[in-house]
């Protein structure tokens, strides 16, 4: 006879408070059932059984620092390279697959990236694996590539570099951590050692699962204005997101953008995205070689901006677009304001869209790409119904000083949960 949860969680004394306590820290807004879904890496490691598995070695990303947990690590260095980095891509890796030996220079050592991940460790840590100078950092590489290349042919490796603080004891397990909404794990303990079994061709690797959490990017997504159930506004092609949805692709507006700036030949090297969101055209325009400016209110954006796409400070800002357009008296050769003119049409910002159409005017020196919510749009129905190309283009010359208004073509992004909905026209609005 089957017995129930409520029977099981009776006759197990460990389960049963750790139930109790779980229920009192969360306001008793849990049931059993849902615990058991939604914390099974807790509740197995409260009652002393860790998940042991094994796993794909390329879902492995990096995580916790010199003993702390990735997120309070990022915020204490602005180390923003550990986010979102697999094992394959790490410096782990990129160090022991270098022809660096013995014999080679410091200078050499200290221009890798490990070294750096090293000398950021002695900075705030006070050491790193133990060592506590830069020329002992370069003396455990030394002997990190040693280790690699006995376990490379099969063998044990035993030295006294490896005792102490910043090593794990011998024989003790790879722990990782399950990132939610994802396939990919985020190691808590094992780097080194995963980084080895990588480079010599192992596929898999055994470990313990020691809880589940979200990664540092999903959970600065997650605090994102723009965003509701597991979606992103930009492309980010990060592995923990790969799932989720892509609210828009932007490559197609992107495209056309540069399309017309080199069939046109407008010449300017400076631009400015309001708002910019992820930062997504920013840094495309940024490869370019343009002078780069982006605005957005929302603090989670431009944080992604920052550290994913790797805008500094005076490149994306955190701002009111309204508020900056007004303060500002510079000049851009190229503007682009996607998507939110519309927003202001149906009120849902407290300015007028001629107010933004006005500004957006007085900043555009060359070139304004402007896309907004149109009448054919099913979320829009009864809200924008005059809202046509023919209507966007009048709009525009009848208000500003723009010669004239091209439609460039339109964007995909009308699929999946987003049908009937997008396929905005991109126009160009000319000086």
């Amino acid at each position: 006879m089957k017995r129930t949860l409520k029977q099981i969680v009776e006759n197990h004394i460990a389960l049963k408070s750790f139930f109790i306590l779980y229920k009192h820290y969360n306001n008793n807004k849990i049931t059993l059932s849902e615990l058991l879904v939604k914390k099974p890496y807790k509740l197995q490691k409260y009652l002393g059984f860790p998940c042991k598995t094994t796993l794909p070695l390329n879902k492995l990303l990096i995580g916790q620092q010199a003993g702390y947990p990735l997120k309070k690590w990022i915020e204490l260095t602005n180390e923003y390279s550990r986010i979102s980095t697999l094992v394959k891509k790490s410096p782990y890796v990129s160090y022991l697959r270098s022809d660096l030996n013995d014999e080679s220079d410091d200078e050499d050592f200290k221009n890798t990236d490990y070294f750096i991940m090293g000398k950021t460790c002695l900075i705030y840590k006070g050491h790193f694996m133990g060592k506590t100078t830069e020329s002992g950092i370069i003396d455990w590489m030394k002997e990190y590539k040693k280790m690699f290349f006995s376990m490379k042919t099969g063998k044990q490796y035993h030295s006294n570099e490896m005792q102490g603080k910043g090593h794990s004891k011998p024989g003790s397990w790879i722990w990782v951590k399950k990132i939610k909404q994802s396939n990919y794990y985020e190691i808590v303990d094992g780097h080194h050692r995963c980084a080895i079994h990588y480079v010599k061709g192992d596929s898999h690797i055994n470990v313990k699962i020691a809880d589940e959490s979200y990664s540092y990017l999903q959970e600065t997504i997650l605090k994102s204005q723009q965003i509701h159930d597991f979606e992103y506004y930009q492309p980010l092609n990060k592995p923990e997101i790969e799932s989720w949805k892509l609210i828009r692709n932007c490559d197609d507006r992107l495209t056309m953008m540069f399309k017309f700036l080199n069939e046109s030949g407008i010449d300017g090297k400076s631009y400015i995205d309001l708002p910019c969101s992820y930062g997504y055209f920013l840094s495309s325009f940024k490869e370019k070689g343009f002078k780069v400016k982006g605005v957005d209110i929302d603090e989670s954006s431009v944080k992604i901006g920052k550290i994913i796409n790797g805008l500094a400070a005076d490149e994306i800002i955190q701002c009111d677009i309204i508020d900056y357009l007004k303060k500002s008296d510079k000049q851009f050769h190229i503007v682009s304001c996607l998507s939110i003119l519309h927003h202001f049409v149906m009120g849902y910002i407290d300015h007028s869209h001629i107010t933004l159409i006005h500004l957006l005017d007085k900043i555009t020196k060359k070139v304004l790409f402007l896309d907004t919510g149109q009448a054919h749009e099913k979320q829009y129905a009864g809200k924008l119904e005059d809202w046509t190309d023919e209507y966007i283009i009048d709009l525009i010359k009848d208000n500003t000083g723009f010669k004239d208004v091209i439609p460039l073509g339109s964007d995909s992004d009308n699929m999946e949960n987003q049908q009937q909905n997008n396929t905005r026209t991109l126009f160009a609005c000319i000086k």
